[in-house]
């Protein structure tokens, strides 16, 4: 889908995503975002119960706007509130940035920061009311910007904030964060359809996560 496009190409360069098998045997935590894959990716989801089961310490969190057969073995198991999972993301990324977590040598090498529009509308038709209110309909611009703009921008997005706007408690949102935090802990994050379509702004989330 065209969300999916732009978002692999802005993180990643390419329109395709990056993973491997090995990646499941050598992670020590999982994080699903939207993703139900007990029951739509089967395969995958046998890799990573045998991984989980195998080791005590390899933690799995589930996120999903219901629950599904995922949860089963969820140890973190996050129903939040739709559209919210961008204010999960910003809380994430300031939650690493607040306690001094950052890769600053991989920020440097690898990461690129943009800021994009906002209130781009819905993708929707040009008459649509939502579509024709929005400030900058379907404006896929962006921007370069400093990590101190970005760690400004995200600033605002306390704990407090995130659970607010997602409905989550705070202690699930912190738990999420640390497995991000924690240099020592390889993750392995899957997102589907659940967290792509365009309408839901996905091209902004895929380059977050």
């Amino acid at each position: 889908m065209a969300s999916a496009v732009v978002g692999f190409m802005r993180t990643f360069g390419m329109d395709e995503p990056m993973g491997c098998y090995d990646d499941i045997e050598q992670a020590d935590a999982f994080v699903l975002w939207g993703s139900n894959m007990a029951e739509m990716h089967p395969i995958l989801w046998s890799r990573l119960t045998a991984r989980r089961l195998s080791n005590d310490n390899v933690k799995v969190a589930v996120l999903s706007t219901y629950r599904h057969r995922s949860f089963e073995l969820a140890d973190n198991a996050i129903v939040f509130t739709p559209q919210s999972d961008l204010a999960i993301l910003n809380f994430i990324a300031n939650y690493i940035i607040q306690n001094n977590k950052v890769d600053k040598s991989f920020l440097q090498n690898h990461v690129t920061l943009r800021k994009g529009m906002t209130d781009i509308g819905y993708g929707l038709r040009p008459t649509n009311p939502l579509q024709a209110a929005a400030k900058n309909p379907d404006n896929g611009e962006s921007a370069p910007i400093s990590f101190d703009e970005y760690a400004k921008f995200v600033a605002e997005y306390t704990v407090e904030k995130a659970s607010a706007m997602s409905g989550v408690e705070q202690n699930q949102l912190i738990a999420l964060a640390e497995l991000y935090a924690d240099p020592n802990v390889k993750v392995v994050s899957y997102w589907t359809m659940g967290f792509k379509p365009a309408h839901a702004r996905r091209v902004g989330e895929q380059p977050v996560l």
